[in-house]
């Protein structure tokens, strides 16, 4: 009972040495535990949807609000009468330049949002397709007879994202293709880094397309972190690829031509991670990809 009192004072009340000291509560197993738990928390806090809710509200700012509160002020302080024609000129002038601010900054929080919104669910994708490709057997695993679940589970959660985005961003989009005013998200700090796999615009085909490269990105880079693959392996990612790309690079190519070559390099990406990890990468022959493609299709599998 004495040591640890005598570890708390040192000599004259100095700080006890270094290693008298005893270890802090928050370093125990139990408070990192905690840590994590309150982290995990804290993230399940935040909504995706709200952030893009927030984001459509920006953009009606953006759009309709600035010049409706504009339009409103004017009514209720009107101009003085009797000013001269300099002074007016200069409050005109020092009024549109407010007014552009308003909507500069409006846009800006409306990009911020919506690239929140597709870090989120390109986060959560992304976790998915590390996680079942870190479990799999590759090495161990037989000739394909079927598409996996993961990629039915992927594409479902894409055209989710999609669904989202044109419910929430509709307002977006028929701005941006009014007005061309449009703030490029390499102007603000969201884009330091990671310009490509966030979107550029804050449109619905942005910010699909910018969650299909980064969850595309991740899986190749998690294939890359295997070490081995069968024959059978490599056909089942073969296999994977075939049945997302048409439905992946049109989601691409809904912004533009390069986005949906970017879509379809990160694709081949794919294989080629899992080919260049395989003693005997054979593909497929394309009419068996057709038959399962096709047998999958009639099941209403995609």
């Amino acid at each position: 009972a004495r040591l640890p009192a005598a570890a708390a004072k040192g000599p004259g009340g100095a700080p006890p040495p270094k290693a008298l000291r005893a270890e802090r509560d928050d370093a125990s197993p139990l408070a990192a535990s905690k840590q994590r738990k309150k982290h995990n928390e804290e993230e399940r806090i935040f909504d995706p949807l709200f952030a893009l809710t927030c984001a459509s509200f920006a953009a009606f700012v953006r759009d309709e609000g600035v010049a409706l509160v504009a339009a409103q002020l004017d009514r209720c302080f009107p101009p003085r009468q009797g000013s001269k024609s300099e002074n007016l000129a200069t409050e005109e002038n020092l009024a549109s330049s407010s007014l552009s601010a308003f909507k500069r900054r409006a846009q800006e929080a409306c990009l911020f949002l919506v690239s929140s919104y597709a870090r989120a669910k390109s986060d959560s994708i992304a976790a998915m397709l590390r996680r079942t490709t870190n479990s799999t057997d590759w090495f161990g695993m037989k000739e394909p007879r079927d598409v996996r679940e993961i990629a039915d589970a992927t594409l479902e959660e894409i055209q989710k994202v999609d669904a989202e985005a044109a419910a929430f961003l509709s307002t977006a989009v028929q701005s941006e293709g009014k007005e061309k005013e449009t703030v490029s998200l390499e102007q603000t700090s969201v884009s330091r880094g990671r310009h490509h796999y966030v979107p550029s615009h804050a449109t619905r085909s942005e910010v699909t397309a910018s969650v299909v490269r980064f969850s595309l990105r991740a899986f190749a880079e998690t294939l890359c972190a295997t070490r081995r693959f069968s024959r059978g392996g490599f056909r089942q990612v073969e296999l994977d690829v075939a049945f997302l790309t048409p439905k992946l690079v049109a989601f691409g190519g809904s912004v533009s031509g390069k986005d949906a070559e970017c879509v379809d390099d990160l694709l081949k990406q794919c294989v080629a991670a899992a080919a260049a990890r395989c003693l005997d990468p054979a593909p497929l022959d394309p009419a068996i990809v057709a038959r399962i493609l096709d047998a999958k299709q009639s099941r209403g599998g995609g």
